[in-house]
């Protein structure tokens, strides 16, 4: 089921990079000598993690989608997954606010063979970069378990929980008068 799922990874960097930048993918870091899952590199490593949530589709959708951009971002910054640190982290959810350059980043839906196809429709929420990175999250504790990565990065976040938590102090709701007089009679 991972082998399905590096493919799809693979396949979706080579048609959003294109020719561009020949052996981009070497940048997904082999395996170290400490794992313990047979991935030989960052993008197999994500494709076991997903192969976790085969049961669910709709799980396997959304983190994949929070995957993929991840390692797409981490092959723009020539990076993988063992040198994402604090720094890096911060710099990843400052970018989901504000994906750039926007024409590489942003589009509106197609498919991903499609050659204009792009992993944002436009920033992100608050809610959906907190949802992101608590996707992410999950990720990189997987991967520590499975001694691909020595730490988590989120463990670093002193803020963690102001950065996870995106409820307004006060929400206000009310109901209008003609809907209090029909609940009443």
């Amino acid at each position: 089921m991972s082998d399905e799922w590096h493919g799809e990874l693979l396949s979706t960097l080579e048609s959003y990079r294109g020719e561009r930048e020949t052996g981009v993918l070497a940048y997904g870091q082999s395996q170290p000598a400490t794992a313990r899952i047979p991935a030989q590199d960052d993008f197999e490593a994500v494709g076991h993690w997903l192969a976790e949530y085969a049961a669910s589709p709709q799980t396997v959708r959304a983190y994949r989608k929070e995957a993929e951009r991840l390692m797409l971002w981490l092959v723009d910054k020539r990076l993988g997954l063992r040198d994402v640190d604090r720094r890096w982290l911060e710099a990843y959810e400052k970018f989901l606010a504000a994906p750039h350059p926007v024409e590489r980043w942003i589009g509106p839906p197609r498919p991903r063979s499609h050659p204009q196809w792009r992993p944002f429709r436009g920033p992100l929420s608050a809610a959906s970069r907190r949802q992101s990175l608590v996707i992410l999250q999950g990720l990189f504790a997987w991967l520590v378990e499975a001694g691909w990565v020595n730490h988590n990065p989120f463990r670093l976040m002193r803020d963690k929980r102001r950065r996870m938590d995106n409820r307004q102090t006060h929400i206000e709701r009310y109901l209008e008068r003609p809907i209090w007089d029909w609940l009443w009679q």
